[in-house]
């Protein structure tokens, strides 16, 4: 065969190969169009860790496993996304209906409502995905899942187990308003804390303080450096410490040390005034009980 119609002929055939979608990719877009966004009701135990992420949940026939909390069967949902692979399908799904969950906060228990989310891979072979025998594929999935074209309609089946979110504590309106006001007290705490500390350091500037050409040197450049310093909101100016200065190194000239010595306290003064201007505005006002307790009766 002549050389050109070999290229041709090779030409040709990658064209093939490359226009012609894989058996996966092909699928994926058919079970897209059947099961994308629709909802459904599950048939199978699911796992989730109700987190940020969906949870894997590995599917072999009917059998179904995960981590986190378990729901069982007949849990509404709505299919998020959905993937083909080389031997299986990935069906992600957001379950309808929130879950309590608890989280502490120093003496107090609190509750946040969390979606939950799950992600099934579905084994079904490599001869089921190269067959794209869609029919054998949907049986397969309703094994898992029974389809829905709205929510209205999958509230209506027979297999929906009316799972409902959990009922917050009694009285947890009154737990609330208590972490409020713990909150905000532990907050004053900690700037007032923070105050006088900051107060008792930059006293401590003055006993250092010398006349020595060094230091005073060094000093001047400790003050313009606080100046350029940055404050920022108050979680920033509260984790701000004033550094003491360090020990002189072995070997060094004393003038060295009584520069850094200076250079030291002159940011640290700076910088302790300007958050001792500055934090006080970190206060926050405290609920006020009464009116807490008043709320409580009503």
């Amino acid at each position: 065969m002549f050389p050109a119609m070999k290229r041709i002929l090779l030409l040709g055939t990658l064209a093939l190969v490359f226009a012609s979608p894989s058996p996966a990719a092909s699928l994926e877009k058919d079970v897209r169009g059947r099961w994308l966004g629709a909802w459904v009701v599950t048939t199978a135990d699911t796992w989730s860790e109700c987190g940020p992420s969906a949870t894997e949940n590995s599917v072999n026939g009917t059998l179904v496993r995960g981590r986190g909390r378990r729901f069982l069967p007949g849990e509404l949902a709505q299919v998020e996304k959905v993937d083909a692979g080389r031997t299986k399908v990935e069906i992600r799904l957001r379950l309808d209906e929130p879950v309590l969950s608890p989280w502490t906060d120093g003496p107090f228990t609190l509750y946040q409502e969390d979606v939950c989310r799950a992600e099934l891979e579905i084994e079904l072979g490599r001869d089921a995905i190269k067959s794209r025998d869609m029919a054998g594929i949907d049986a397969h999935l309703a094994r898992l899942l029974e389809r829905h074209s709205t929510a209205e309609e999958a509230r209506r089946s027979a297999r929906w187990n009316e799972r409902e979110r959990e009922d917050y504590p009694e009285d947890y309106e009154q737990t609330v308003r208590e972490h409020e006001i713990w909150q905000a007290e532990e907050t004053n705490a900690l700037v007032a804390g923070r105050i006088d500390a900051v107060r008792g350091e930059t006293a401590r500037i003055a006993d250092r303080l010398t006349n020595d050409p060094a230091y005073l040197d060094g000093f001047a450049r400790g003050v313009e450096e606080g100046r350029a310093a940055g404050y920022g909101a108050c979680e920033q100016m509260l984790s701000v410490t004033l550094v003491p200065p360090p020990p002189p190194l072995p070997g060094q000239p004393p003038d060295a040390g009584r520069m850094t010595q200076g250079r030291t306290d002159g940011r640290n003064l700076v910088v302790g005034l300007q958050l001792l201007g500055r934090l006080p505005g970190c206060f926050v006002p405290v609920p006020d009980r009464e009116e807490t307790r008043q709320a409580q009766r009503r």
